[in-house]
């Protein structure tokens, strides 16, 4: 289906780089039906994933965390798009993160918002949680909001008072066929080594992803089986992930990659994904590595991954490892930034022994690469951006 011709999308977003959030824009933006008219609208001309559309720089970036700055990079931001959407007269306009979301729907006649994590375990400053919490409850209702998932919509009704026919779950597109065609590119370093076991995750190096845990836990995976763990991502945790990796000793045995252009042919060539998270909106890495044939362990974090590899998902927040349909689900760890010398919490335990469980049993491995590769296709772009397009039929058709 299709939008009826001379309709005018508007994305908005803070840039077109590295996130989850951005990754989706990207995806409607080279998928959409060629008779939509699309326009992105960033803050700043960062770019690193790819588009079909006229761009247009509010030329806004964050120069400055400090509240000044940032209440006046919004009302400028609120300003410079007023006038962009005056000149343009887009039939509705979509946005991305949350800033964008609260201009989107204060600027635009038609705005489409979307959420890609539970705002309520939001880690930031109290004060900023409550400027948050205000703020969704009271424009979030003027909107229509899509949510990646159903745990992100249960929390903005339940936490937020969105009005649940206000929301609707769309899941995240991710490019199954194009995956396994760039899975099979050569790798020209020595990543595999003396062909032991790999142990593979990918995400940005920050809290949310909780790869200390992982690192911790892998340290008694390597007490047991001989392999490697291969961390793919940047952030601010950084240093202290490689420096807990000295202090355990394993420098020889994690290997960090940073960002890849093409996780994929890495991850392909690994035996077992592990996602680690202590919280997501939906998990989209844990799909690109089942569309690469790998089996996957992931914890039971809110929200996502329970969606993702069980579709009875009644239960949540599992104390044990969970053997589930599409995958593995493993409690979720506490957070807490622990030393070296520190005891394997329970949960890390829980976790090494299910990352043991499938690097020693071939059968299990082999079951969940292949069911996992085949719910892979549920969350393909095609599928995914046909219901946003029936959606933006719906919304623009309603202007």
């Amino acid at each position: 289906m299709t939008i009826s011709q001379n309709k005018k999308v508007m994305f908005l977003s803070a840039h077109l780089s590295y996130g989850g959030a951005e990754k989706v824009l990207s995806e409607l933006s080279c998928n959409l039906p060629d008779d939509i008219e699309q326009v992105i609208v960033l803050y700043e001309k960062e770019i690193t994933y790819p588009y079909k559309a006229r761009l247009i720089s509010l030329d806004s970036p964050i120069t400055s965390l400090s509240f000044f700055n940032r209440a006046y990079k919004f009302i400028q931001r609120i300003l410079r798009l007023k006038k962009i959407i005056k000149m343009e007269n887009p039939d509705c306009v979509i946005s991305f993160m949350e800033e964008a979301n609260f201009i989107n729907i204060m600027v635009s006649e038609n705005p489409i918002v979307t959420v890609h994590i539970m705002q309520s375990i939001n880690p930031k400053k109290l004060s900023s949680l409550i400027a948050i919490k205000l703020l969704i409850s009271v424009l979030y209702n003027s909107a229509k909001v899509i949510a990646v998932s159903k745990g992100v919509k249960n929390d903005l009704i339940k936490k937020f008072g969105v009005k649940e026919e206000k929301v609707q779950v769309i899941y995240n597109p991710v490019r199954i066929n194009e995956i396994q065609i760039l899975s099979g590119e050569e790798i020209n370093d020595d990543f595999q080594g003396d062909n032991i076991p790999i142990i593979a995750t990918c995400g940005r190096l920050t809290e949310q992803k909780g790869q200390w845990h992982l690192i911790r836990a892998f340290s008694e995976v390597r007490k047991r089986i001989p392999c490697r763990l291969v961390i793919m991502g940047k952030g601010e945790l950084e240093g202290y992930l490689k420096e807990l990796t000295r202090e355990l000793n394993l420098q020889n045995d994690v290997i960090f990659l940073g960002w890849q252009k093409n996780p994929y042919k890495y991850i392909a060539n690994a035996d077992v994904f592990v996602m680690s998270s202590l919280w997501e909106g939906f998990g989209i890495v844990l799909v690109e590595a089942m569309a690469c044939g790998l089996p996957v362990i992931s914890t039971d974090c809110p929200c996502g991954p329970r969606e993702i590899l069980d579709l009875n998902n009644s239960k949540t927040n599992t104390k044990s490892a969970e053997y589930a349909e599409f995958g593995v689900l493993t409690p979720v760890c506490d957070g807490r930034f622990y030393k070296a010398e520190d005891s394997l919490t329970k949960e890390e335990g829980i976790l090494a022994d299910a990352i043991i469980q499938i690097l020693s049993n071939k059968n299990l491995s082999e079951h969940y690469s292949k069911v996992g590769s085949q719910r892979a296709y549920d969350f393909d772009v095609k599928k995914i951006v046909q219901e946003y397009t029936l959606l933006l039929h719906k919304v623009c058709t309603s202007n």
